[in-house]
């Protein structure tokens, strides 16, 4: 549950064996590599293997309806020439298939007309045809224009009007504008269209019989992958003359495999810790049931090198924010009976197994809150019977529910700022944050102190502590000499810019009443869609019953997934906003290992 500890590593070889020396490195694959000297651009390359290419071509083959049995073994196979014919056959179908819905819309809009085929202009002399589609209601106003036109078909809405005259009918003469219907026949644009069809199931066929060669192409996918990296390590390291030197951050924990080829190999190795100043990627090291948090950490941002892993603390606030957003221990037992099912599939790997345990967790916590809350699918118990007795809140004491919340919500952000302060390496601005506490937990006292009874000494105690905490924000937040005149104006300065945080400290804290309106809005709408079904039980007879559980089944489906909505997205950003905002400093970038992603031989 930590950052990976790294160390800077330089090696040095024979550059004819440059090559053969990265092929060992990527085989150990523990080497995040840091250039040495800048890539060319792509242009100025060698063209290289393009596995992205491959990707597209096991994309198409993979989204095909029926496939073949693939190929384990196969002497033909040519991962250029199956590509090419992939690619080749989308390329042409995605082709035919525009003109498949072109002609398709060309034909529905002839049909009306009939099968014909236009005379040539020889036979017409100096007359031309000019077709037009007029609603019914305008045909009146066709008949006082004198024109030469003939009705060739009429349904319920339009007249389909052909006009003979040598120049277009003028705008104001129609009440349309003319319609153009190609120069080609019903029957052969039908013919077309068939000819289209054949092909499109030619190459469906020749898609299927592609298909074989999915599994060759997925191990070609790795290898062509592996190929392009080992290129750019290649492009990334320094030649001096007959030598070459590559460099990048390993794990503390690897270095002995390092060392190990180093000696076998006769390299030259240098090790360095890394400095102050310097950003080494990020690798965290998390164990099975904190992958999922890791996974949420990762996606949103990684915290800097010199920061603190922050996902066992997700772990818990996310599962405790969500309990409280549902606050509904029906819908936590429907959610742990889903999760029953699916157990067995939420095991095919580590990453599926860690979000198992976190929605173990949430699920439990949830099933356990909305014990407390004492409501279930809506409704409360009975006074007196056994779940009753396990109610401890009302979820409609509404000065309880946000004195927890914001309770919460300190601990919350007490939480951050102490793990700030613990990974902050000047002992001078470990006092900011730990100021902030002071100053959180203080101002929480000072709050709840009406809630108790009256203690002056409390009072006294919870404005102490406010007093120290904005003294140590306003005297730590700059680093200049306090001895000096320019020094003290400095960190005045620094500090009332860092006070004036204070609003935005309130600010977050308020934001934790979301927990208490979310889980309360949920009840309501769970209240209200019981209160529906129950008046169409009593009030329906015969169909009432079906109509109410219609009701209970719908009302309480879209209320589940406005939960799981609420749970989700609010979960996270009390997570991603609040908590990152006082207890992250820094961004990181991810730890990318040169190994290899295909087979080995």
């Amino acid at each position: 549950m930590s950052i990976a500890r790294l160390c800077k590593i330089t090696l040095y070889g024979l550059r004819a064996e440059k090559r053969t020396v990265l092929g060992w490195l990527q085989e150990l694959g523990c080497l995040h590599l840091t250039p040495l000297k800048e890539p060319l651009p792509e242009f100025e390359e060698q063209p290289p293997e393009r596995p992205e290419t491959v990707y597209q071509a096991l994309r198409y083959l993979g989204d095909c309806p029926r496939k073949r049995r693939p190929l384990k073994h196969s002497e033909d196979f040519d991962l250029d020439r199956v590509v090419e014919e992939t690619l080749l056959n989308r390329d042409r179908s995605r082709e035919l298939c525009d003109l498949r819905d072109l002609l398709l819309e060309r034909i529905g809009n002839l049909e009306p007309w009939g099968n014909f085929e236009l005379p040539d202009a020889a036979e017409l002399g100096t007359l031309r045809l000019w077709f037009y589609q007029v609603p019914v209601g305008s045909m009146q106003s066709l008949l006082q224009e004198g024109l030469t036109w003939q009705s060739v078909h009429v349904d319920s809405r339009f007249h389909y009007v052909v006009v003979i005259s040598e120049e277009e009918p003028p705008m104001d003469a129609m009440p349309v504008p003319r319609i153009h219907i190609g120069g080609k026949s019903l029957a052969d644009l039908r013919e077309e269209l068939e000819e289209v069809e054949r092909e499109l199931e030619d190459l469906q066929a020749e898609r299927e019989s592609l298909t074989r060669w999915l599994y060759l192409l997925r191990r070609n996918l790795a290898h062509a992958a592996d190929r392009a990296q080992l290129r750019r390590a290649e492009r990334i390291a320094l030649d001096a003359g007959e030598v070459f030197a590559i460099q990048g951050w390993i794990p503390l924990s690897r270095v002995a495999e390092i060392q190990e080829l180093v000696a076998r190999q006769r390299l030259g190795l240098l090790l360095e810790e890394p400095k102050c100043e310097e950003n080494p990627p990020i690798l965290l090291q998390n164990p099975v049931a904190f992958t999922a948090a890791q996974a949420l950490v990762e996606f949103y941002q990684l915290p800097g090198y010199w920061s603190w892993d922050p996902s066992p603390v997700i772990f818990f606030s996310f599962a405790l924010f969500a309990a409280m957003i549902l606050s509904d221990a029906g819908y936590a037992a429907l959610f742990g009976v889903g999760l029953a099912l699916g157990w067995r599939r939420l095991g095919g790997s580590t990453r599926a197994r860690g979000w198992r345990v976190l929605a173990t967790v949430t699920v439990g916590i949830a099933l356990l809150w909305g014990v407390l809350v004492g409501v279930y699918f809506g409704e409360t118990p009975e006074p007196g019977s056994f779940l009753a007795g396990l109610q401890w809140i009302d979820m409609s004491d509404f000065d309880r529910m946000m004195r927890i919340s914001l309770t919460i919500g300190v601990l919350h952000l007490v939480t951050a700022n102490l793990s700030r302060a613990r990974q902050e390496r000047n002992l001078r601005q470990r006092f900011v944050p730990l100021g902030w506490t002071l100053l959180l937990l203080g101002g929480l006292l000072y709050w709840l102190l009406p809630t108790f009874p009256a203690s002056r000494t409390g009072e006294v105690v919870a404005q102490t502590m406010m007093v120290i905490g904005a003294g140590g924000v306003f005297l730590f937040s700059g680093d200049a000499d306090w001895r000096t005149l320019r020094g003290v104006w400095r960190n005045c300065t620094a500090g009332l810019m860092r006070l004036w945080s204070v609003s935005r400290l309130f600010g977050d804290v308020l934001s934790y009443l979301r927990l208490f309106a979310l889980g309360l809005a949920g009840s309501a709408l769970a209240v209200t869609f019981n209160g529906l079904a129950r008046t169409h039980f009593a009030e329906l007879a015969g169909p009432g019953l079906l109509v109410g559980l219609l009701v209970l089944l719908a009302g309480h489906s879209l209320n589940l997934a406005l939960g799981i909505m609420s749970c989700v997205v609010h979960g996270l950003r009390l997570n991603y906003i609040e908590f990152y905002a006082w207890g992250i400093s820094g961004e990181g970038r991810p730890f990318r290992a040169f190994a290899r992603q295909g087979w080995r031989p």
